[in-house]
């Protein structure tokens, strides 16, 4: 079958392409369930950086938060 046709949360692929790289490592993490402050350890960033991405993440994705996360990012 297709693979584009997997379900993935009802997240339109083309608001994924939105992301930035750094958008993306920071949601990927997140949707794997680790917290802002492990993700700012991971990536060498500030928490406060975190969240900042996190919030465009959101938008972009158009989710209420990291629970609507699709882990395929």
């Amino acid at each position: 079958s297709d693979l584009s046709e997997e379900p993935d949360h009802g997240i339109d692929k083309a608001r994924i392409t939105q992301l930035s790289e750094a958008e993306r490592r920071v949601a990927v993490l997140a949707a794997y369930g680790y917290t802002n402050c492990q993700i700012s350890s991971k990536l060498f960033i500030t928490v406060s950086t975190v969240e900042q991405h996190l919030t465009r993440v959101y938008r972009k994705l158009g989710v209420a938060g990291r629970v609507d996360l699709p882990i395929e990012i």
